[in-house]
């Protein structure tokens, strides 16, 4: 085994005894977590399956892309009794609608119903868009409450911000061959949206598409 993965199969059971001197437990935080590579995420599952078998106080707290669950049943057989898979999708419309009230309310700022649902129908409750079309939103009004116009303003510059950054990165992670597999394919959310097709229902593509997060 290469001597990095080496360290990293001790390195959970160090921490925790190091944690155990000073009575505290240690939590791993690990975010976009499909980009771990196989044999670094069996590594990985491994070191926390030994300490898990010696009652060590440690635990992992991990985010990333459905694919997760499958990557991490390859690196090893038995990720999927070792760890709880908790899925995170779409709001529902209440929650989605109390996403953008209940921290507006908090500086005495409301959202009209009509700017609501103008961002429900955009983002269909996926949480990221909700913050974009949020954020937008706000920095567009002069005065409380934002209202339907003011959303449908922070639409084009929501959709403007995710070609530019959202979308781009993950373009640019793909090899040429996936580029060229997803030319024909919408050019922007802007696309999207004008064929009647939220950015966040856009799907299909190839494996290595999906894993990189592009569709």
């Amino acid at each position: 085994m290469p001597q990095p993965l080496q360290r990293l199969r001790g390195s959970p059971a160090s921490a925790t005894r190091a944690g155990a001197e000073r009575d505290a437990a240690v939590v791993l935080f690990i975010d976009e977590h499909q980009y771990v590579r196989e044999e670094q995420l069996a590594a990985l599952i491994g070191a926390l399956h030994s300490a898990s078998q010696d009652q060590l106080p440690i635990t992992m707290m991990a985010a990333g892309l459905p694919q997760l669950v499958g990557q991490a049943g390859r690196a090893k057989s038995y990720a999927e009794r070792l760890f709880e898979f908790v899925p995170m999708d779409r709001l529902d419309p209440e929650a989605a609608g109390a996403a953008l009230r209940v921290p507006a309310a908090k500086s005495n700022v409301t959202f009209d119903d009509a700017a609501i649902s103008e961002i429900l129908a955009q983002t269909l409750g996926y949480p990221y868009f909700l913050q974009e079309w949020g954020k937008h939103s706000w920095n567009l009004t002069d005065c409380s409450p934002i209202r339907g116009n003011d959303a449908r303003r922070a639409t084009v510059q929501a959709l403007a911000e995710l070609d530019a950054s959202f979308f781009r990165v993950r373009f640019d992670r793909l090899t040429p061959s996936e580029k060229r597999y997803l030319r024909p394919w919408p050019n922007s959310a802007g696309d999207l949206i004008a064929r009647g097709t939220s950015p966040t229902v856009w799907g299909g593509g190839s494996r290595p598409s999906r894993r990189s997060g592009m569709c």
